[in-house]
């Protein structure tokens, strides 16, 4: 979530800040996946099904405010380096939850 720099010390008190913990949960997300399926080895074309078309336009949306985050830290605007940190490891998990739901659906089909 974004704030001025002015309303900072109000956002803390009410919602916790992103955290080193926060990103090593969601690279410990990805990993578990991965472990339970192969992810594909050549460039994917999105959107197999519904499920990972979704997830991949979430991907890009987060992507997107990645880059707007990484405009942000250059510009002396961001307080928590976890914060980009947290939203790229988002990205990636999105990407991992889109292959699965294709792994997934791919292995219905074929029973």
């Amino acid at each position: 979530m974004a704030v001025l720099p002015e309303d900072y010390d109000r956002f803390l008190a009410t919602y916790p800040p992103a955290t080193r913990q926060m990103v090593d949960k969601l690279e410990s997300h990805i990993l578990n996946l991965e472990s339970r399926f192969k992810m594909p080895q050549r460039f994917v074309i999105p959107a197999d099904n519904a499920g990972a078309a979704a997830l991949d336009i979430a991907r890009a949306t987060t992507r997107r405010g990645e880059r707007r985050i990484v405009e942000l830290r250059a510009s002396g605007g961001m307080r928590n380096d976890f914060v980009l940190q947290y939203v790229n490891r988002l990205g990636d998990l999105l990407f991992t939850l889109a292959r699965y739901e294709e792994a997934i659906i791919s292995i219905d089909n074929t029973q």
